[in-house]
């Protein structure tokens, strides 16, 4: 979605929008209307990221006064939004948890780590099939999860956006619960890499680029520090918990069209909201839904192309979006269940 563009200056007056953040369940917290209401806090977020990376860094570079790749990112600061990755909700209500948790909760599966390769095979087998689902040879297991993850496979990754208004188009689409509001997660990705995994920085060469902080499957660097760290059940006790933020290979059109990124879940199954030691690297902006929306805000994502048959990259969403922008398509389609 990166050639979606949006003048903000015909959308909102900076001047005249107040955002009041507050702390709401441990994580900073604002509540908002509409598209200019909503850009202008993700804005407000950007600066207060801006302020808590550069303080990460400060810290690190104190103790790795040597690291060159530490100082380049400390001297370009704002570059860090690059890292910047959001997520929707439709229902404020549902945490921020792997899809294969969720079903752990409900007593339905007793997941385990060693059956994750059997499973991945079998949606190998099946992908393959399909020309446009195909990966490298070379593709890493994360990346096959990555991709069973858009397509509906039940995995220990949460995927995010690097783009705000994927994420908030995301959140209306099959708008749940009653909640007055859906959610929008903003995740400082960077900065919780500094806090938590300061190590990539250290024990890898990164390139002195803020887009490094982050490891990607598809650089030497991301693979050699991904392949140190064990799957969640064989850790040690003593070993860090905290999900890693991935970047996979942009291999598939949904990744593509989402501009889709990564937590990785490792041996512990709690939400973000039960580990409290990373909730600073979050924000929540909660966005009123209710009879006005499409005046307020779906008008905004339908013009500047943020609809799921886009962001799915799919004619089966194309029809389905159809339907349900035309109440004829829509009411035959009710007569016919």
């Amino acid at each position: 979605m990166s050639g979606n563009t949006i003048n903000k200056e015909n959308l909102l007056s900076e001047d005249q929008i107040n955002i009041t953040w507050h702390i709401e369940e441990g994580i900073k917290t604002t509540k908002v209307n509409d598209i200019p209401q909503f850009l202008t806090a993700i804005e407000s977020a950007d600066r207060d990221f801006t302020e808590q990376f550069t303080e990460e860094i400060r810290k690190i570079r104190m103790k790795y006064p040597s690291q060159l790749s530490i100082s380049t990112a400390l001297r370009h600061p704002k570059q860090h939004r690059k890292s910047i990755w959001f997520r929707g909700h439709s229902n404020p209500e549902y945490k921020l948890e792997p899809s294969i948790y969720r079903t752990l909760y409900k007593g339905t599966l007793n997941f385990k780590y060693q059956e994750e390769e059997g499973i991945l095979e079998r949606f190998k087998e099946n992908a393959l099939r399909l020309e446009d689902n195909r990966l490298p040879a070379d593709a890493s297991v994360i990346d096959w999860l990555a991709l069973g993850q858009h397509y509906g496979l039940k995995t220990r990754l949460l995927d995010f956006s690097i783009n705000p208004l994927a994420a908030l188009a995301f959140a209306a689409d099959g708008k749940s619960g009653n909640s007055e509001y859906v959610a929008v997660y903003s995740f400082d990705a960077a900065a919780y890499m500094v806090h938590f995994y300061p190590e990539f920085l250290i024990d890898h060469s990164t390139e002195n680029s803020i887009d490094n902080l982050v490891p990607r499957t598809f650089s030497d660097d991301g693979v050699a520090f991904l392949a140190d760290k064990k799957p969640f059940l064989d850790i040690e006790p003593t070993d860090k918990f905290q999900p890693i933020p991935v970047q996979v290979l942009p291999m598939n059109r949904r990744l593509v069209a989402q501009s889709g990124t990564f937590l990785m879940w490792r041996n512990d199954d709690r939400s973000i909201e039960r580990m409290e030691e990373t909730l600073p690297f979050f924000r929540r902006i909660l966005i009123h839904y209710g009879a006005s929306w499409e005046s307020r805000i779906g008008i905004h994502l339908d013009r500047f192309g943020f609809t799921m048959s886009s962001l799915y990259a799919d004619l089966s969403q194309a029809a389905h979006g159809l339907n349900r922008i035309y109440p004829i398509l829509e009411q035959s389609s009710k007569r016919k269940e």
